[in-house]
């Protein structure tokens, strides 16, 4: 459906266009939102202040156990999770033909929130670089 970058050729594939995608929203999850608003609803939603307490912890209970997990462990539940190098990892992620994909995660830990968001559709790795390189190098503090 989309078309190569004319002149673009990498050895991970070459991108798409994917301009005219947004004229196409994909049901149901579809939402449009900006950083700041997107923060207070993920703040609200793994820190207990959107659900009753029994629903937050069936919502949290993806990453329950996975600390004797080996690494890159994933578990897709209600939301998902995942053990990395640096600890447990709640989130969500979603992506779109639109050419973006969209991180919301949460470090039971230490309580840290992370959004992410890329402009880049198609390559099925966006999600892992966010939580691996990006995540994984600010709190390894790089």
């Amino acid at each position: 459906m989309f078309k190569p970058v004319p002149g673009d050729y990498r050895k991970e594939g070459q991108l798409l266009n994917t301009t005219l995608a947004a004229e196409r929203i994909d049901a149901a999850a579809g939402l449009v939102t900006t950083l700041p608003h997107l923060l207070k609803y993920a703040s609200a939603l793994f820190r207990g202040k959107l659900l009753s307490a029994q629903s937050q912890k069936f919502l949290m209970a993806a990453g329950e156990g996975l600390e004797g997990q080996p690494t890159d462990k994933k578990r897709i539940w209600a939301l998902q999770a995942g053990r990395k190098p640096y600890g447990i990892l709640v989130y969500k992620e979603g992506d779109g033909p639109g050419g973006v994909n969209t991180l919301m995660a949460y470090r039971p830990a230490t309580d840290e929130i992370f959004l992410g968001f890329t402009n880049s559709f198609g390559y099925f790795n966006e999600v892992d670089f966010l939580m691996d390189d990006v995540i994984g190098k600010f709190v390894a503090g790089e």
